[in-house]
Order: structure tokens, then sequence, then C-alpha cells
């Protein structure tokens, strides 16, 4: 799984033919806004035109769009509404994700927009200790809630078999953002030595005993 703001697919296209899903950031569809909360000089219309050429080049590629959820900023049904129509579009899945830490002034519980989901046809379907998942007809919606350690308990909820590996820009693996128990991939990596990725892969994760499937 890839994760970029797609705003230089245009220029690496090939390498959706080694993914199995990306996940492109993108709040929201107005170009003031999408400016304001990335703070980059990207235009919205690029990043629309690179996740056509995604979908047109991988149909069968898994292409999810994440958008934080600020309040007043980009939770009106109107915001909702149009990334729910981007998503029909191109056969896309959404995750919302809530602003994190929920002492942010715009921090809004996910649980606030599940009428807005439900007023446009969605249904919830599933729901998990951090996750719920909401659907119309292909179209999936998945409402996201942060958790890592500086919000106490939470993180104890987390089943490692159902979490995913993070690894930061800095090649350092662990097992959930802010775990203390961090691994450095970055030389295996550099050096493409594919053994000593999979060695620290499993050593990363050796305290949580899951094994893994090569």
């Amino acid at each position: 799984t890839l994760v970029s703001n797609g705003s230089l697919l245009n220029r690496f296209h090939e390498i959706g033919e080694w993914l199995h899903r990306i996940n492109i950031s993108l709040h929201t569809l107005d170009q003031e806004q999408y400016q304001d909360i990335t703070q980059t000089k990207t235009r919205l219309d690029h990043i629309l035109n690179n996740i056509e050429l995604m979908r047109n080049l991988y149909p069968n590629l898994q292409i999810r769009l994440n958008a934080t959820v600020v309040k007043w900023r980009n939770d009106s049904i109107e915001d909702i509404s149009s990334l729910v129509h981007l998503a029909e579009k191109y056969n896309l899945s959404i995750k919302f994700v809530e602003l994190f830490p929920n002492t942010e002034p715009g921090f809004l519980p996910l649980t606030s927009i599940e009428p807005l989901l439900q007023k446009i046809g969605f249904t919830k379907k599933q729901e998990k200790p951090r996750q719920i998942i909401y659907e119309k007809w292909s179209t999936t919606i998945i409402l996201t809630k942060i958790s890592c350690g500086a919000t106490g308990l939470e993180e104890n909820i987390i089943s490692p078999q159902e979490s995913d590996i993070f690894v930061s820009p800095d090649g350092l693996i662990s097992p959930y953002p802010s775990s203390r128990h961090k691994v450095s991939l970055y030389d295996a990596i550099k050096e493409k030595n594919s053994e000593e990725i999979w060695t620290l892969l499993q050593q990363s994760i050796d305290e949580f005993c899951i094994p893994l499937e090569k």
C-alpha cells in the first residue's frame, strides 16, 4: 500500500504495477480549502487528473481517498457528497479520519457525519473498535478513529493481527506509530536486501507473536 498526496503519480505511474492499494490524501474538492489544509501550491485539478490516470491504467487497483474531517472546514453535506461522487465516478473507497489529537479546535467526532452518510443513501455494514464501515452499492466508506500512545489506553484496544505496520520516512518501522519498539529498515532498503528487510520485519513484530507469511 502506498500513501501519497497523488501529485507525482503522472510521473511515476508505473508503481501501480506493484501496488495492492494506493491511499491518496484528498480532504476536499474545494481548491482554496485544499491548499489551506495541505499548505501546498498543488493544483487540485492535477490531483484529480492523476486519479483518473491511475484508474484508467490500473482498473483493478484499489484506490482509496484519505480525508481528515475538520470542523467548519470540510464537514458539510456538500463537502462529503462531492468526495462521494468522485468515489462513485472512479470506483474508489473513502476513509474519513478524525483530526488528531482530539484537543484540536477543529476536532469533530466522526459519529457526527454518520447522519450525513445515511442521508445520501449509505448503510452501516460493520463496526470495529476503531472503525465504522458504510456501504452504498459498490462504494465503501470507512470512518476511522486515530489511536496512538498520546490517547492513553486506547492503544490497548487495537488488535495487532488487524493492524498495519508503519514505516516512517526515515526508514523506521513499528507495529504502531507511537510504539517505543522501532527497527530501522533504512540500510536494508537502500541496499535492496530483501532477506534483511524480511528479517527486520519479523524482528519488529516478534513482541506480538504474529507470524508473517511470505
